[in-house]
């Protein structure tokens, strides 16, 4: 019985150790290599690719608030950037090549998503996501004039839009300028966004203010020509920057920065924008769409993606964040009350004074001022109020003496200018009447003294009325202003003027000049009309336009006063019309004789 009794003891031990090794064993492989506690976390990877280059101001805005949202959603958030350079590179030359750079680059680096910024990275993903990043979800943001069609092709996408309001723009700036009656806006159509911001002028504005206002378009023009034509508007007209010129620098286009400081240089007009970099280059403000708050909404949506939130399931953001924003030095500028402004508009580059901006700052350095310094000013009192009142007093006559020179050389300045506009014919660039006078006066009164010869030119261009009537009055002021040139161009000496005598009549000084000398002039002028072939059909002497010439060669101590030869000359120039125009006719009174030309 003992006996039985240890075998069966000695039997159940040996069970028991077998049961507990293999449990052991089991436990041993079964345990990770590693504690998931002590496991490194894996960062969230993001690709981020700008549509431009570093530097240039909106993306890099974009790329502020982008980060500036996904440091504050996620520490462990590792972002690649990658920068297309489509603006100053043929970017569709360079496409495939940078797409086989972006293969190899990221071909063991997967990103968990992708954010593009701006239509051509967006284009970019869409065209080469299915090779690069098959399934990546993408995030787009700055993409202009976004349409749910675009996402027929693509899969597991979401973004932000950005989209111009241009009819909000105009009515904002109806609103605080009500005196508005014209409405320039600058268009081109170099590349998509502007494309569609033209397309937008047509399509919503012009149908609403085309009855009311006076709507201009300069589109696809260079700086020069956009100030030749600004410079024919009113002063009540207000430039909106909806695109910019198509001026080159080094072989690239303008950055939109520089277009705009140009254009907004070009006389003294408000001008309306979307975008805030146009602010601190002459624009006065507009709704804004900013770079950073795309970018600040690209971050939030790639947050909800990595926190594991499928892309597809995350609504495009349609409505486009803008901030109604205006340049305070401008708003002066223009006489714009804050108070004309809509409620929450922001104001840039308004003064501020140091004690809004630092109160505690400077209270503090103050306090620590009057606290070290009193007991010094309690025993100095008498003699520093002494020198201080001799001091200001002597700041005071040097400040006022350096004021009225300033005050004087404005004036001066001021005056100068005003001479000179009041003494100029503003279609023609010619001296008026009033300068003519004042030439032919002081002319006169030499020549009387010295005893020589004066001349005068008048000439008439020929049917001028209806040349106006077949044509329209800005043809008509375009001839005038070749014909001016013209005249210009003849009268080539300094001492000499030409002048715009009144509507089509034209009249030249020429003194210290005899009959031969004045012919010649003539004879530029008539021959230089006629070789700029302006077709007139209803003109009964010539199929272009063409000058009646009077010459007058006197010697003015025998006429009795200046205005005596301007009868003449005056007189001789429609001996010219009524004897068939086209043609030159003189009077030498210095000779006391008088030559006909013959017509040429």
């Amino acid at each position: 019985m003992q006996k039985a009794t240890r075998a069966f003891l000695l039997h159940s031990r040996t069970r028991i150790r077998f049961l507990l090794a293999t449990a052991a064993l089991v436990a041993l492989f079964s345990r990770p290599a590693f504690p998931a506690e002590d496991a490194v976390p894996q960062p969230k990877r993001v690709l981020y690719l700008n549509s431009y280059h570093k530097g240039y101001r909106w993306s890099d805005e974009e790329e502020r608030g982008f980060l500036a949202r996904i440091r504050e959603g996620s520490k462990d958030a590792e972002v690649s950037f990658e920068y297309l350079d489509s603006m100053r590179f043929d970017f569709e030359k360079l496409a495939p090549s940078l797409a086989e750079s972006l293969s190899i680059k990221y071909a063991l680096y997967r990103p968990q998503v992708i954010v593009t910024a701006d239509n051509r990275a967006y284009d970019f993903i869409a065209a080469y996501r299915n090779r690069l990043f098959p399934g990546v979800p993408v995030v787009f943001c700055g993409y202009n004039n976004f349409s749910p069609d675009i996402l027929k092709e693509t899969g597991n996408v979401t973004g932000v839009n950005e989209e111009n309001d241009v009819r909000a723009l105009v009515a904002l700036a109806l609103r605080i300028q009500p005196e508005l009656t014209t409405l320039a806006f600058i268009a081109s159509t170099a590349d998509e966004t502007n494309r569609r911001l033209y397309d937008s002028v047509v399509r919503d504005v012009f149908p609403t203010y085309r009855t009311g206002y006076n709507l201009v378009v300069l589109k696809d023009e260079t700086a020069e020509e956009i100030r030749s034509r600004l410079e024919l508007l009113p002063r009540t007209t207000a430039v909106f920057l909806t695109g910019q010129t198509v001026d080159t620098e080094n072989g690239r286009p303008l950055t939109s920065e520089q277009s705009a400081s140009l254009i907004t240089q070009m006389g003294d007009f408000p001008c309306y924008t979307f975008w805030d970099f146009h602010l601190g280059n002459g624009a006065l403000g507009g709704t804004l769409i900013t770079g950073y708050d795309q970018g600040a909404a690209a971050g939030d949506l790639a947050l909800q993606i990595l926190a594991g939130k499928p892309a597809s399931s995350i609504p495009v953001l349609m409505k486009t964040p803008v901030t109604v924003t205006f340049d305070w030095e401008r708003l002066v500028h223009f006489r714009i009350r804050e108070s004309t402004l809509p409620a929450g508009s922001v104001i840039l580059n308004q003064p501020r004074s140091p004690w809004a901006v630092w109160p505690l700052q400077v209270g503090g350095m103050a306090l620590l001022i009057l606290s070290q310094t009193a007991a010094i000013l309690m025993l100095l009192r008498i003699v520093s109020r002494r020198r201080r009142e001799l001091a200001e007093a002597e700041e005071k006559r040097i400040a006022l003496e350096k004021r009225a020179e300033e005050r004087m050389a404005e004036l001066t300045a001021a005056n100068e200018r005003l001479k000179i506009a009041s003494e100029t014919d503003p279609l023609t660039a010619l001296a008026n009447r009033r300068a003519f006078s004042r030439k032919l006066d002081q002319e006169f009164a030499r020549q009387k003294r010295a005893g020589g010869l004066f001349s005068l030119i008048m000439l008439d261009i020929d049917h001028f009325k209806r040349f106006n009537d077949t044509y329209g009055h800005l043809e008509g002021d375009e001839c005038l202003i070749k014909v001016a040139a013209v005249v210009a161009d003849a009268v080539r000496r300094p001492y000499d003027l030409a002048a715009r005598f009144g509507g089509e009549e034209f009249i030249a000084v020429l003194p210290e000049t005899g009959m031969d000398g004045a012919l010649k002039v003539a004879r530029r002028i008539h021959e230089g009309v006629l070789a700029l072939k302006i077709p007139h059909a209803t003109s009964e002497t010539n199929g272009y336009v063409t000058v009646s010439v009077g010459v007058v060669t006197a010697v003015p101590f025998r006429a009795e006063k200046p205005l005596s030869l301007v009868d003449m000359v005056d007189g001789v120039m429609y001996r010219a019309k009524n004897s068939g125009r086209n043609r030159i006719e003189t009077a030498d009174l210095s000779r006391e004789t008088e030559n006909a030309g013959n017509p040429t």
